[in-house]
């Protein structure tokens, strides 16, 4: 979180579901800023740590011009069952209703940056054509870059990004 505060990015939120890690990363949050300041200078600024859950966040819709989801994906991902006995009911899907939310945070033009050691590219971009809520009429979640990438040992590492975009001005995909 503080090295985007660096980049220049304001408003910048950690978000977890679980008490204990946000008291992690409020603990730790100082020695990040002094680090950041003693290698680059100047003021890496504020950052929020909150306990939330990504299913049901507590913003208002379209209130980040980007959201980034470094593993969130993938720990919801990994609630989806392949049993067919013990399948989600339309609607419950947890990678969709993550979609939806996701969705339903970003600004009109916003970016979406996963990095998801579990999904490749084909399996996001279904999910992000599911989304039906309130606002997915207008808009659409474009793919905009995409990378698949070797982790070793028959592991990949695939970083996406998303732009939130009115239909009607759709930008060809761009690898």
């Amino acid at each position: 979180c503080h090295m985007l505060r660096k980049m220049g990015f304001t408003h910048v939120v950690g978000l977890d579901y679980c008490p204990e890690a946000i008291a992690v990363a409020r603990k730790l949050a100082p020695a990040f800023a002094e680090l950041l300041e003693l290698q680059n200078g100047g003021s890496p600024g504020e950052v929020a740590f909150q306990v939330a859950d990504v299913l049901d966040v507590p913003f208002e819709p379209a209130h980040f011009g980007m959201v980034l989801d470094k593993g969130t994906l993938d720990c919801v991902g990994m609630s989806r069952t392949i049993e067919p006995e013990f399948a989600w009911e339309p609607g419950d899907d947890p990678v969709v209703l993550w979609a939806e939310s996701v969705f339903r945070m970003l600004k009109s033009e916003g970016l979406l940056v996963i990095a998801s050691c579990c999904f490749l590219t084909p399996e996001v971009v279904e999910v992000m054509a599911a989304i039906d809520v309130l606002g997915s009429d207008e808009y659409e979640m474009v793919l905009r870059s995409g990378q698949e990438l070797d982790a070793g040992e028959g592991s990949t590492v695939t970083i996406l990004v998303f732009q939130k975009l009115p239909k009607s001005e759709f930008a060809p995909e761009v690898h």
